[in-house]
């Protein structure tokens, strides 16, 4: 979580996904897609990470 929203990873899809939904309400919106398992997600001042635990991978995301 931070200014802006909180952020989550949601392997429910098929794909998987990285989710983002903002404390000013609305609805959820998927950042990034097709992902691998995503499972863990930190973030700081400029960038959102998340692992694919399903492919062994380290990811990240600039944020907008």
């Amino acid at each position: 979580m931070d200014a802006s929203g909180v952020y989550w990873t949601n392997r429910s899809t098929t794909a998987g996904a990285v989710m983002h939904a903002s404390l000013l309400g609305g609805d959820a919106v998927a950042i990034a897609t097709d992902q691998n398992g995503p499972h863990g997600i930190t973030l700081d001042a400029r960038t959102i990470y998340w692992t694919n635990s399903d492919g062994g991978e380290v990811m990240k995301l600039a944020k907008e």
